[in-house]
């Protein structure tokens, strides 16, 4: 049998993994370094020029799984705190709510969290009396939290009513989502006679040298030796250049460019917005369990005391009664207090309720660039700080058809993707709403915002009176889909190889015509 050159000659290391692989059907990389007791970085470095060769095969099989975070895990040994909430109502028929948290020992956070989730499973019983407002425990919920984040420490299964806690877990950052990639490898089917054969030509050839020693050249050795010949298909090293734009940001400028064309208003504001603005102006009631740590971050500065009275009396109003809005609002008493505390942007819709507030046109067009922070477990789709592109539209015309359009455009312009699912969601602020969702290759389908039209409780208190669409999309993972990227981490990377391949991306995705 002829044998090409090039696989003749073999370096010790890929003679040895080919004996291996002789012995066995197939391997995983973790099974080959344990036979071969070498490093798996060597392995993988061997096995991908045996596989440019043509004398094996490599398989990558991607899984995804749910883990605990360190927060998840602290839970298992001490309880979630809606679980330890529910405890302790069960041994006391009447608490008064606001010595709640300190008798269970949870901080503000934890407990405004539990509290916002069991009201919403129904579980508490809320009444008011002279002394202030009394919570007793109605039911016990089906699921408890503390058992689902066992089984999942455990690699225990979860039944369907369990993983239907899942998002709300992910979301709390108790459960991050995780992937991991297996290697396997094995000779090309039906070639193991030909690589006996090749491995006794190997044996009998002169061994390759691939480090050319000062001995070898002193002694004058090098002239009686193979040596190792250059692998000319390995890309040379990217040039040095100094002063280029990040491509990254350079996307973003690209992003405002394409809004402004279209003849949009941008919207600005700083990170640092009290409570009013972030969630109280978008019907969030004070109760809810975004407000808790796990989600938006508080910040520890004086409250801020120039927001307009009238601007908060009209929102307490909507979330106490409904009133002005056609609505039976959220029926509790709004803190004036809470409403004034500062927190970090968490998301980019705060910018459309200050614009709201301050006699936008009508009919108008804006939309924002925002830095948005949120508490998350860090992976392939998610950073606890990411840009969003928010934006509204106020017309008398508008309506829900008009939102789906703007969507699919957004997809087609910003991300160069046509692959788009448009899937019914909830947000306390928008009705009907809608989420945007796009399949990025290698990952999946992954969501890349949501979208609706803004409830009267949200543009009544402002004076507004005709419908307005509103959206806030991520632009991270739009970036990942317009330049191939399969971690988001890859778009503000401090490596400067991967920067520079950021950059070959963006410039890749122009040319195609992949950005228009």
């Amino acid at each position: 049998m002829g044998i090409p050159e090039e696989q003749i000659q073999l370096t010790p290391a890929e003679a040895q993994i080919l004996r291996t692989l002789l012995d066995k059907e197939k391997l995983t990389l973790s099974q080959l370094a344990k036979e071969l007791g070498m490093d798996t970085g060597a392995i993988t470095s061997n096995c991908e020029r045996l596989a440019r060769k043509g004398l094996i095969k490599i398989d990558r099989h991607e899984e995804s799984y749910f883990a605990l975070t360190e927060v998840g895990r602290e839970y298992v040994n001490i309880g979630a705190p809606e679980d330890r909430l529910v405890d302790y109502l069960e041994n006391h028929e009447e608490v008064m709510l606001d010595e709640l948290a300190e008798k269970i020992g949870l901080s503000r956070q934890e407990f405004s969290g539990a509290f916002g989730l069991l009201m919403k499973l129904g579980a508490l019983f809320v009444k008011k009396t002279e002394s202030g407002k009394a919570v007793s425990l109605k039911t016990k919920p089906e699921i408890l939290t503390t058992e689902v984040l066992k089984k999942i420490h455990s690699n225990k299964d979860l039944s369907e009513t369990e993983k239907s806690l899942l998002k709300i877990l992910v979301k709390r950052g108790l459960v991050g989502k995780e992937s991991k990639t297996t290697l396997t490898y094995q000779l090309i089917p039906g070639t193991q006679k030909e690589i006996r054969h090749l491995l006794d030509v190997w044996e009998k050839s002169e061994r390759e040298i691939t480090n050319l020693t000062p001995d070898l050249l002193t002694t004058g050795k090098w002239r009686n030796v193979r040596l190792k010949k250059y692998d000319m298909s390995i890309p040379p090293p990217y040039p040095t250049r100094w002063g280029m734009r990040h491509g990254y940001y350079a996307f973003l400028d690209y992003v405002r460019q394409k809004f402004m064309a279209l003849g949009f208003t941008e919207m600005e504001g700083s990170i640092i917005v009290p409570e009013f603005w972030n969630m109280d102006a978008l019907y969030m009631p004070q109760f809810h369990p975004a407000r808790a740590i796990h989600d938006a971050y508080y910040v520890d500065l004086p409250a801020d005391d120039s927001l307009e009275e009238r601007f908060i009396n009209a929102v307490a109003k909507v979330h106490e009664t409904g009133k002005g809005a056609n609505s039976r609002g959220w029926q509790y008493h709004f803190d004036k207090e809470v409403t004034r505390r500062m927190v970090l942007r968490s998301q980019g819709t705060a910018l459309s309720a200050w614009t709201l507030a301050h006699n936008p046109d009508i009919p108008g067009r804006y939309f924002g660039i925002a830095k948005c922070f949120r508490y998350d477990k860090i992976d392939a789709t998610h950073l606890p700080d990411f840009y969003q592109v928010e934006g509204i539209v106020l017309d008398k015309n508008n309506n829900f058809g008009t939102l789906l359009s703007l969507l699919k455009l957004f997809a087609r312009e910003f991300a160069g993707t046509e692959k788009i699912k448009l899937v019914p969601a909830y947000f306390p602020f928008t009705e009907p709403s809608v989420e945007l969702h796009a399949e990025i290759p290698g990952v999946g389908w992954v969501e890349l915002g949501g979208a609706g039209i803004f409830r009267p409780e949200v543009t009544k208190p402002f004076g507004i009176d005709v419908p307005v669409l509103a959206w806030g999309l991520g632009l991270d993972r739009i970036g990942m889909l317009a330049f191939g990227i399969k971690d988001i981490r890859h778009l503000l990377s401090r490596d400067l190889e991967e920067l520079r391949d950021l950059n070959r991306r963006v410039t890749s995705a122009k040319i195609r015509g992949k950005l228009r």
